[in-house]
Protein backbone atom coordinates (compact mmCIF):
# COMPACT_ATOMS: atom_id res chain seq x y z
CA UNK A 1 0.00 0.00 0.00
CA UNK A 2 1.40 3.36 -0.94
CA UNK A 3 1.13 5.83 1.91
CA UNK A 4 0.34 9.50 1.47
CA UNK A 5 1.33 12.18 3.94
CA UNK A 6 2.35 10.51 7.21
CA UNK A 7 1.74 12.09 10.60
CA UNK A 8 2.55 10.84 14.09
CA UNK A 9 0.50 11.17 17.27
CA UNK A 10 0.58 10.16 20.92
CA UNK A 11 -2.31 9.84 23.35
CA UNK A 12 -2.56 8.78 26.99
CA UNK A 13 -5.19 6.47 28.43
CA UNK A 14 -8.14 8.81 29.09
CA UNK A 15 -8.56 8.01 32.79
CA UNK A 16 -6.13 8.76 35.64
CA UNK A 17 -5.88 5.07 36.58
CA UNK A 18 -4.94 2.78 33.70
CA UNK A 19 -6.77 -0.56 33.95
CA UNK A 20 -4.56 -3.64 34.15
CA UNK A 21 -3.74 -5.01 30.72
CA UNK A 22 -4.33 -1.71 28.92
CA UNK A 23 -1.64 0.62 27.54
CA UNK A 24 -0.89 3.92 29.24
CA UNK A 25 0.35 5.47 25.98
CA UNK A 26 -0.74 4.85 22.40
CA UNK A 27 1.28 6.15 19.46
CA UNK A 28 0.00 6.21 15.89
CA UNK A 29 1.48 6.52 12.41
CA UNK A 30 -1.32 7.89 10.24
CA UNK A 31 -1.68 8.26 6.49
CA UNK A 32 -3.63 11.52 6.59
CA UNK A 33 -4.55 11.32 2.90
CA UNK A 34 -6.29 7.97 3.39
CA UNK A 35 -7.25 8.51 7.06
CA UNK A 36 -5.62 5.15 7.85
CA UNK A 37 -3.53 4.08 10.83
CA UNK A 38 -0.59 2.18 9.34
CA UNK A 39 1.31 1.41 12.55
CA UNK A 40 0.75 1.78 16.28
CA UNK A 41 2.80 1.36 19.43
CA UNK A 42 1.33 0.67 22.87
CA UNK A 43 3.37 1.42 26.00
CA UNK A 44 2.24 -0.25 29.23
CA UNK A 45 2.80 0.88 32.82
CA UNK A 46 5.09 -2.11 33.46
CA UNK A 47 7.40 -0.97 30.64
CA UNK A 48 6.20 -3.52 28.08
CA UNK A 49 5.99 -2.14 24.53
CA UNK A 50 3.85 -3.77 21.84
CA UNK A 51 3.59 -2.77 18.21
CA UNK A 52 1.36 -3.56 15.28
CA UNK A 53 1.26 -2.61 11.61
CA UNK A 54 -0.84 -3.10 8.52
CA UNK A 55 1.90 -5.33 7.10
CA UNK A 56 1.82 -7.56 10.21
CA UNK A 57 -1.95 -7.88 9.88
CA UNK A 58 -1.71 -8.69 6.17
CA UNK A 59 0.82 -11.50 6.63
CA UNK A 60 -1.94 -14.11 6.18
CA UNK A 61 -3.02 -12.65 2.83
CA UNK A 62 -6.14 -10.64 3.68
CA UNK A 63 -6.33 -6.89 3.16
CA UNK A 64 -6.14 -4.57 6.17
CA UNK A 65 -6.12 -0.92 5.04
CA UNK A 66 -6.06 0.47 8.60
CA UNK A 67 -5.46 -0.76 12.14
CA UNK A 68 -8.57 1.09 13.31
CA UNK A 69 -12.04 0.04 12.27
CA UNK A 70 -13.15 3.68 12.18
CA UNK A 71 -11.80 6.99 10.97
CA UNK A 72 -8.71 8.30 12.77
CA UNK A 73 -10.20 11.78 12.41
CA UNK A 74 -13.21 10.59 14.44
CA UNK A 75 -10.94 9.01 17.06
CA UNK A 76 -8.96 12.21 17.62
CA UNK A 77 -12.22 14.08 17.90
CA UNK A 78 -13.20 11.86 20.85
CA UNK A 79 -9.84 11.77 22.64
CA UNK A 80 -6.77 13.86 23.33
CA UNK A 81 -3.84 13.12 21.04
CA UNK A 82 -0.83 15.27 20.33
CA UNK A 83 1.46 15.39 17.31
CA UNK A 84 4.92 13.91 17.86
CA UNK A 85 8.07 13.63 15.78
CA UNK A 86 8.62 10.63 13.53
CA UNK A 87 11.90 10.00 15.37
CA UNK A 88 10.04 9.70 18.69
CA UNK A 89 7.62 7.20 17.16
CA UNK A 90 10.44 5.20 15.57
CA UNK A 91 12.42 5.05 18.83
CA UNK A 92 9.55 3.28 20.59
CA UNK A 93 8.64 1.24 17.50
CA UNK A 94 12.15 -0.19 17.48
CA UNK A 95 11.76 -1.31 21.11
CA UNK A 96 8.37 -2.95 20.58
CA UNK A 97 7.37 -6.58 20.21
CA UNK A 98 5.25 -7.53 17.17
CA UNK A 99 1.70 -8.07 18.43
CA UNK A 100 -0.94 -8.43 15.70
CA UNK A 101 -4.41 -7.62 17.04
CA UNK A 102 -6.92 -8.32 14.27
CA UNK A 103 -5.03 -11.26 12.69
CA UNK A 104 -6.93 -10.67 9.44
CA UNK A 105 -7.15 -13.82 7.36
CA UNK A 106 -5.26 -15.99 9.87
CA UNK A 107 -6.28 -19.64 9.54
CA UNK A 108 -8.16 -20.79 12.63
Amino acid sequence: MAAGQLSYFRGRWPEEVVPEGFPEWMLYEVDRDGDNVLRWVEVFTDGKIERNSVSLEEQWGASCPSLLDSSFEEIIGMSVVHPILKADFEALWNQGVDTPFWEVGKPR
